[in-house]
């Protein structure tokens, strides 16, 4: 079994194993768990690692919103499985992993750290009620992301979250949006809103396009 300890074991890796064993005091790095792996349990995968599964006690990937921990920082994956229970994805933790494709954020997520998921290759990403804040540049140039869905809930979006994602071309914003940042979205993406919102107002002082959404949005 591959005990990962730190970060190092995990970091930049194409994973030339076909699957990945864990025992009962083995641990990904920087994370945090309900209680310790299911002993030998096997994650599957294959050489370019296309698809991991995190144990189901995962709690916690890294430790900080805006250090880098970086756990699965520049891999080869191309999806993985985040367990019902995640409630925290740290700082740069999927960050230029290019082949990420395709990722399911579970209902339990609450926070996503700066640079999360910043240059890899997700086309679309549903962001779950349950997150209040989207740190900044959370999503920065991930050059193929063309459909973000926020929902109410979401009170915060920092700097540059979704800054040069060059094929986001429209998102709707929540009423319950009371903070956006510098450079949240590039400048050409059309923003639909509500009547009334911080939103509207950020989009205005800004010079977005704005979109009359039906009884979203009067400009």
């Amino acid at each position: 079994a591959l005990g990962y300890t730190d970060k190092s074991n995990w970091y930049g890796t194409d994973r030339t194993d076909s699957s990945l064993l864990l025992s009962s005091d083995s641990k990904l790095p920087c994370c945090t768990y309900s209680t310790p792996p299911v002993s030998s349990a096997f994650l599957p995968g294959d050489t370019d690692w296309q698809t991991e599964f995190l144990p189901s006690t995962l709690q916690k990937i890294g430790d900080s919103v805006d250090n880098e921990d970086g756990a699965f920082s520049e891999c080869a994956i191309e999806t993985i499985q985040l367990p019902i229970g995640l409630c925290f994805i740290g700082s740069s933790t999927f960050a230029h992993c290019k082949k990420l494709g395709e990722i399911n954020l579970p209902n339990s997520i609450r926070s996503l750290g700066e640079n999360a998921f910043s240059f890899t290759g997700l086309t679309k990403v549903d962001i779950p009620a349950s997150v209040k804040r989207i740190e900044s540049s959370t999503f920065y140039a991930c050059d193929h992301l063309s459909n973000v869905s926020l929902h109410e809930g979401l009170d915060a979006i920092g700097n540059c979250a979704f800054e040069f994602c060059d094929k986001l071309h429209s998102i709707t914003i929540p009423k319950s949006v009371s903070f956006l940042g510098v450079r949240t979205f590039r400048p050409n993406v059309v923003i639909s809103c509500y009547a009334g919102s911080y939103a509207l107002d950020y989009a205005r002082e800004n010079g977005y396009q704005i979109q009359n959404a039906a009884k979203q949005c009067k400009p």
